[in-house]
């Protein structure tokens, strides 16, 4: 669909209307943080004061790769604002830019002007897509990327040009110095390449190599770096504890609830029903239009690729590697794809393939109960959840900016006691950093995150911990800090001497010593 002036300056106001859905909720309180979120201000602070790219902990960051916290340094160059402060405003931007991307995504996918900014309304208050844009994350700017790579990639297989071909690479790498798992564009950057885009067969292969090794680079100089100086090249990795039948399910409970109401993502008997209508219906649209199909799977031969290549190698990747559990977070970047999905096929249903409203008392029930499924699909989850969002981040803030961490009692003990000459260990060393600016070690692990691997045997760290004569062990309760792959304080009294300095209302502080 060719673009005027007016659709664009819709998208934009559509655009400016998403930018202030973040910016005002987090006016009293900030983006919410995290252990990641702390880990990538400590890099860029680091990078601004000339030490390098080190979190908190004094360590080379290799767990993610280095774009999101060298854009965070820039901002805080350019503007003299710490860096918790540039990513609020970068993820205000970001989230502009993201609802106009996947506006002009919608506008060239669909036929119908009126149901593309219906879709991307839809963005502006996707569960999805507040959770982590409401977070100090790389996953803002990774999501960005991927709209833009959807753009360009329908640019180059249209114009088959070396310029959208650059412009492609140059988005491709962008995002895989973004996330680690952003070298998925690399492989359907040249699958679309190869087997998408018309043309000789010499030259898909020229353009494939030429896209593969500019793509590659700068997400290959990260891993050069990150192996000098660790000798790994995505950093110290554990196997999972997650099977793939516990992650085909974590995979599917996420993406159901984005869409579907309580009521019918937690019966798969509901779910079964509902597939069956939609496999009845796509196939009654489909059934007498082969011909024209192809313009349909035109249309759908992206995002689709995308999110089948995006997801297999999420499951795949989490169930032999050790990270954060599947969730909303790590399939944010499917949102956009998948609801594309949704609204062409519900496009097809409504209008037909060409864009024309369907004809014939049959098709009157057919678009009603087509027109009520897409409905279902697009408003019901933001109209029940997203004001909850908004309101739990404007009023109480999240993660480590919230009001409940504020006003912990164990960090006003820290605030208020001198403890800089004390040795500190505790079960949460990114909230001292972040809140107290104190440095503290991780307690002693039992065995690694997520992980069955076995770090240490209790008894192996007696005589040994802590490693200073004297030292502090700052506990946070489970309502707090819940890591269970650390030894508490009960455990490591086999070993160590520990004698209660503090009892707060949410943790405990001790004095440790070796036996």
């Amino acid at each position: 669909m060719m673009l005027n002036k007016k659709a664009h300056i819709a998208l934009l106001g559509l655009s400016i209307v998403g930018a202030g859905l973040i910016f005002f909720p987090t006016r009293s309180f900030g983006l919410g943080i995290s252990y990641d979120s702390v880990e990538y201000i400590a890099v860029a602070n680091n990078i601004l004061n000339g030490i390098g790219a080190i979190g908190f902990g004094g360590a080379h960051l290799v767990h993610q790769p280095l774009l999101y916290p060298a854009v965070l340094s820039a901002l805080s160059y350019i503007s003299g604002n710490d860096p918790s402060f540039s990513a609020n405003w970068l993820n205000v931007l970001l989230f502009c830019a993201t609802i106009y991307f996947t506006g002009l995504l919608l506008l060239r996918n669909l036929h119908s002007p009126l149901l593309a900014f219906i879709a991307t309304a839809v963005m502006i208050v996707a569960i999805p897509l507040l959770k982590v844009y409401f977070m100090a994350w790389s996953e803002p700017l990774f999501i960005t990327l991927t709209a833009l790579y959807l753009l360009q990639v329908e640019t180059y297989l249209t114009k088959k040009d070396r310029f959208s071909l650059s412009m492609l690479a140059l988005v491709v790498g962008l995002a895989a110095l973004t996330r680690y798992i952003g070298i998925v564009l690399i492989l359907t950057g040249v699958i679309s390449i190869l087997f998408l885009r018309d043309g000789g067969f010499r030259e898909r292969l020229f353009h494939a190599v030429l896209f593969t090794g500019f793509a590659s680079f700068p997400i290959g100089i990260n891993l050069v770096r990150n192996y000098i100086v660790s000798s790994t090249l995505f950093g110290s990795r554990s196997p999972s504890i997650f099977s793939l039948s516990q992650n085909l399910s974590f995979t599917t409970n996420s993406l159901f609830s984005w869409y579907l109401p309580n009521t019918i993502a937690q019966h798969r008997a509901a779910l079964l029903l509902l597939g069956i209508m939609i496999g009845f219906l796509s196939g009654i649209r489909f059934k007498e239009n082969w011909l024209q199909n192809k313009e349909i799977f035109t249309r759908l031969r992206s995002p689709l690729l995308f999110a089948t290549a995006y997801i297999a190698f999420l499951i795949y990747s989490s169930t032999t590697t050790a990270y954060d559990q599947i969730g909303d977070r790590l399939l944010s970047p499917m949102f956009i794809p998948i609801t594309l999905l949704i609204v062409t096929i519900g496009e097809v249903w409504l209008l037909g393939e060409r864009g024309n409203f369907l004809n014939g008392r049959p098709n009157v029930l057919l678009r009603t109960l087509a027109a009520c499924i897409l409905t279902t699909l697009l408003w019901s989850r933001p109209i029940q959840v997203t004001p909850g969002l908004v309101k739990s981040i404007s009023t109480q803030g999240w993660g480590y900016h919230s009001k409940s961490w504020r006003e912990s009692e164990t960090i006003g003990y820290l605030q208020q006691k001198f403890l800089q000459e004390c040795a500190l260990y505790t079960n949460a060393p990114e909230v001292l950093y972040y809140l107290t600016n104190l440095n503290a070690k991780f307690s002693p692990p039992k065995k690694k995150y997520n992980s069955p691997e076995q770090v240490s045997e209790i008894s192996h760290l007696k005589g040994k911990w802590p490693a200073e004569d004297i030292a502090c062990l700052v506990w946070f309760d489970k309502t707090r800090i819940d890591r269970s792959y650390l030894f508490s304080p009960d455990d490591l009294k086999q070993v160590s001497r520990i004698k209660l300095l503090t009892q707060t209302g949410d943790g405990a502080v001790y004095v440790v010593s070796k036996k």
